[in-house]
């Protein structure tokens, strides 16, 4: 075989070979699944216990197609109190009205209806040390049945419809080891629209109760 016809060979050999040859491709790359959240479709939001969280508090209500949420960045209906730890006079006192439109069973919380922002929202400081507290409603009329709805620093709620202390209809939160920060409070009724007028106790003292 002369040079000339292997060379031609060779060229064809190199021509077949370039048109059958389809580069490799690196997939892109999917974003990892977060742990503790759930995907949407639009946006990874993060979940604890079913309940709104800072990055997304709204959650949609059942067969309403509404959203609804508490929001405890809104400004309070009846207040805001900077409280430091050993605060007088104790109990500190806040005139509130109880009740709303909102339904907390949508939100993953039993504790009846109350308003999108919160009924009163308080600022807790000093110290490094986390003590007791106490948050409990005393209606003005004695025959309504109030329900409590805290949110805490840590980003949890506490909820409760009833209490041991009195007639048992008016709400007591306790907590046993409460931080440093921001806590929103909503008062609510067990109906929709029903209100009542009472008052907000916010105190350091397991003496004082409803």
């Amino acid at each position: 075989m002369n040079n000339k016809v292997f060379f031609s060979l060779a060229v064809l050999i190199l021509v077949v070979l370039a048109c059958t040859f389809t580069p490799g491709t690196n997939p892109t790359p999917q974003p990892a699944a977060t742990a503790g959240a759930v995907s949407t479709g639009q946006q990874t939001v993060p979940f604890s216990l079913g309940l709104p969280s800072a990055t997304s508090r709204s959650t949609l209500a059942a067969n309403t197609g509404t959203s609804v949420f508490l929001d405890y960045d809104a400004d309070p209906l009846y207040g805001l109190a900077n409280l430091q730890r050993g605060f007088t006079p104790d109990p500190h006192i806040l005139g509130v009205g109880a009740g709303g439109a909102l339904d907390t069973s949508d939100i993953n919380l039993a504790c009846g209806f109350t308003t999108g922002a919160p009924t009163v929202v308080f600022n807790l400081s000093g110290g490094a040390s986390e003590g007791f507290l106490r948050i409990y409603f005393v209606s003005s009329d004695a025959g309504m049945d109030a329900t409590l709805v805290v949110h805490t620093p840590d980003q949890g709620y506490l909820c409760v419809d009833n209490s041991s202390y009195g007639s048992g209809q008016d709400p007591v939160i306790d907590i046993e080891y409460a931080a440093s920060g921001k806590y929103a409070v909503w008062v609510g009724m067990h109906q929709s629209d029903t209100y009542a007028p009472g008052m907000l106790y916010i105190t350091q003292s397991a003496d004082n109760t409803p």
